[in-house]
């Protein structure tokens, strides 16, 4: 039987955690109808049951090659392929962002593919520099001690590179064909609403009566925030960068008007001039994928920087740092104190239902703050 890899290798910030949650909580569904497997690498049981197991590959793949144990790579995807072959799954799907951006991994890849003479496609989203710059921000830089403001983390070297789209994909054209690379522009025009319902017409797993209202549960993974949110987690700097507890609890408690709910809008940090000159840096680049890739011979890859991406931004300005923290804090404090009064008050009609003993009031009222 012939097998088919489908590699998705990012970029990060678009939706890739949303469409490996989805891969993870169906893996099930994925192998028992459109018989695709995405395996939990590195793990005992390569399909476990819904919701189990990691939900990319990234921590096998950093484990392994990020460590240059190639060796224990590679015998984990061929462990991979004679189970799909055993179980006659024929196609295959790997998804981890951190791929792209380590490009000395394409050459791996393919001696691997080649050997097994596995057919592969290889999928790549991209976004505009300047929106993918403020959401990595939001992310990780806010985080990072080392970064003072946005300026900073994109001054590093390390963000500056990953933002160079066409010198990194010009590396992975050492070792695959321009056919076998599908590259995605994370825009609304291209991808439409949902980039989970993109990525699974891009596999051939894209059928409404199965999955029907399922994909509305992963709009909002890893959901965006106002500048004002950005400015209070960049002032406290409680979290370390691949930790994101801080931002789960801030989405938590958060009201809405504090969140950003469409993906594909600005987070409105930069302004118009650092968005043009950013975009001015990779333009040659973002040009020859436009040619490549989509047979654009004058056109930009992206959309042009609009009035939109500076809406949040002119929302924002004219508020002092102390009064963010002050007043994002006190939206906390007053979350809590109902989350609290809401336990209490079930604690308290439990009580008159049941006589409970302290020991057991305090076991459920932990349980209950969860």
């Amino acid at each position: 039987m012939n097998i088919k890899l489908y590699l998705h290798i990012g970029t990060s910030k678009t939706g890739t955690s949303a469409i490996q949650q989805f891969l993870c909580d169906n893996r099930i569904i994925l192998a028992n109808i459109f018989k695709v497997l995405y395996p939990d690498l590195g793990s005992s049981i390569l399909l476990p049951t819904k919701g189990k197991g990691s939900s990319n590959n990234c921590k096998f793949l950093n484990e392994t090659l990020g460590k240059d144990d190639h060796e224990k790579f590679k015998n984990e995807l061929v462990k991979c392929f004679l189970f799909a072959v055993r179980k006659k799954i024929p196609t295959i799907v790997l998804s981890c962002e951190s791929i792209f951006q380590n490009k000395q991994w394409a050459k791996i890849f393919s001696d691997l593919v080649k050997t097994h003479e596995i057919e592969t496609k290889i999928i790549l989203y991209l976004r505009r520099q300047d929106l993918l710059l403020e959401s990595g921000w939001k992310q990780w830089g806010v985080k990072n001690t080392d970064f003072k403001s946005i300026y900073d983390y994109y001054n590093s070297e390390n963000t500056r590179n990953i933002f160079d789209y066409y010198s990194i994909l010009k590396y992975w054209l050492k070792y695959f064909d321009k056919d076998q690379i599908k590259v995605r522009i994370f825009e609304k025009s291209v991808i439409g609403n949902d980039v989970v319902e993109d990525f699974l017409k891009q596999i051939n797993c894209y059928n409404h009566d199965v999955w029907g209202e399922k994909l509305n549960a992963y709009n909002n993974i890893n959901s965006g925030f106002t500048p004002d949110v950005i400015q209070f987690l960049n002032f406290i700097k409680l979290d370390n960068i691949h930790n994101h507890q801080i931002l789960i609890f801030l989405s938590k408690l958060l009201p809405s008007n504090y969140k950003k709910v469409n993906p594909f809008k600005s987070y409105g940090i930069l302004t118009k001039n650092d968005r043009i000159e950013i975009l001015n840096h990779y333009s040659e680049g973002n040009r020859e994928i436009a040619r490549m890739f989509f047979e654009k011979s004058d056109s930009e890859l992206f959309e042009r920087v609009s009035d939109e991406d500076l809406k949040m931004e002119n929302d924002a300005s004219s508020k002092s740092e102390m009064e963010v923290v002050v007043r994002i804090f006190m939206e906390l404090l007053l979350a809590q104190e109902k989350r609290i009064r809401s336990i209490e008050n079930k604690m308290s009609f439990l009580s008159r239902l049941v006589p409970i003993s302290r020991k057991m009031k305090r076991r459920i009222y932990l349980r209950m703050s969860r």
